[in-house]
């Protein structure tokens, strides 16, 4: 009988120690809905910093880098989780250059949170250092030369009215179009 007695209070103290206060339950909804709508916010924010012409001209500008080899430089649009400002109305988030082990916030951009709008875009004025500044002075800017058709021994005539005729055209001609090729002509 003890121990039926035992047991039946262990577990009425067990089971009452497991439960959560209607209070508990209600602070968890909350934090939930919260981690739900900061996510969103995140999201919303990071779209529209990829789809502002800030950023694609940076995109541009890191092409052009590595197309002159000055190494593999990186763009990122980063968005600061930790929410520093106090009503929570408001979001930061960067524009990003990194190259190797040095980053440059090149614009600094305040989401309204209620607006669900980049509200302000800052350049912040941070550089990256490329290194090339001075092998860029000393290289000499590339001429295009056009090709030169090859002139047979017959037709000294004709190819110099063809070669007048092409320095006369100075537009650029169209490229002529490709082909689309087809699995079935295999």
């Amino acid at each position: 009988m003890k121990r039926i007695l035992c047991l039946v209070m262990m577990f009425c103290a067990v089971h009452a120690f497991g439960q959560k206060t209607n209070e508990d339950k209600k602070e968890e909804q909350a934090e939930r809905k919260a981690a739900g709508k900061d996510r969103v916010d995140i999201a919303v924010f990071r779209r529209q910093i990829l789809s502002m012409p800030e950023f694609s001209e940076q995109r541009r500008r890191v092409a052009e880098w590595r197309a002159q080899g000055k190494g593999i430089i990186k763009i990122f649009a980063v968005v600061d989780s930790l929410n520093e400002y106090e009503d929570g109305k408001f979001m930061k988030g960067f524009i990003q250059l990194i190259k190797g082990d040095e980053m440059a916030n090149v614009y600094e951009l305040t989401f309204d949170r209620g607006l669900k709008r980049i509200t302000l875009v800052k350049p912040t004025n941070e550089k990256l250092d490329l290194g090339d500044d001075e092998e860029k002075a000393e290289r000499k800017p590339k001429t295009t030369a056009k090709p030169v058709k090859k002139k047979k021994a017959g037709d000294d005539e004709d190819g110099e009215e063809e070669e007048a005729d092409e320095d006369d055209n100075d537009e650029p001609q169209p490229k002529a179009a490709r082909k689309k090729r087809n699995d079935d002509d295999d």
